[in-house]
């Protein structure tokens, strides 16, 4: 390089790469919905958390992924099943009710309006075969969601970009350094965690009430 103009510099590359691997640990992770009522620093904590995991154990992120994909597809058919028991003409299952579900997004509260537990895959399935639970509209899970389907394009669209420049480089037998092969890792695991977790809604904060049924050893206020 003679010209330090027409070069890349040090710090131009540790910028590009690190702003490339946090971004795809940032917005690619799709977190579960968190405990109602908790500490907000405790819930902030956990975000940190999860996003350092990210960083240092992508692979980890990769099979979390592709586990809830395999749990929304296999619970979805079976919501559609017990609604089309039911015959009820309500808004249909779609995957981004299957994995609100598995995130937790909904939550048993007691008649004095604690929160008590999520319900689990088999507690919805029952309530909506007891025609008990209607399913928020598809529109209403987007706007819990912090993500858009653009946004999320614009995300894999420059992480693709960042792709694209490295292999561009490599065709031109320029040298790529150590952080970007590192950097290029990071978007080659994220990009299948776009395609597993397209249609799971983004670090939703609140989930939906469900009340929980009175029973003997918890009487009904009047």
């Amino acid at each position: 390089c003679t010209d330090i103009k027409g070069c890349r510099t040090i710090p131009a590359i540790v910028w590009s790469s690190a702003a490339t691997a946090l971004a795809c640990a940032w917005f690619a992770i799709h977190r579960n919905v968190p405990y109602p009522g908790q500490w907000w620093g405790f819930a902030q904590i956990e975000v940190v958390l999860v996003f350092v995991i990210a960083l240092a154990l992508p692979e980890w992120a990769l099979a979390w992924s592709v586990r809830q994909w395999i749990m929304s597809r296999n619970l979805l058919g079976k919501l559609e099943e017990n609604r089309k028991e039911m015959l009820k003409k309500i808004e249909e299952w779609t995957r981004a009710h299957a994995f609100f579900i598995i995130s937790g997004g909904f939550f048993y509260y007691d008649h004095n309006g604690k929160p008590l537990y999520p319900l689990s895959s088999q507690d919805v399935l029952e309530h909506v075969l007891e025609g008990e639970l209607v399913p928020p509209t598809e529109s209403e899970i987007s706007d819990r969601s912090k993500g858009s389907s653009a946004s999320k394009l614009l995300a894999v669209l420059q992480t693709a970009y960042f792709v694209v420049q490295c292999i561009a480089r490599l065709r031109a037998h320029q040298a790529v350094t150590n952080i970007e092969v590192m950097a290029l890792a990071y978007t080659i695991i994220t990009i299948p965690m776009y395609f597993f977790w397209w249609h799971k809604p983004l670090n939703v904060n609140c989930p939906v009430r469900v009340p929980m049924k009175p029973t003997e050893d918890t009487p009904e206020t009047t």
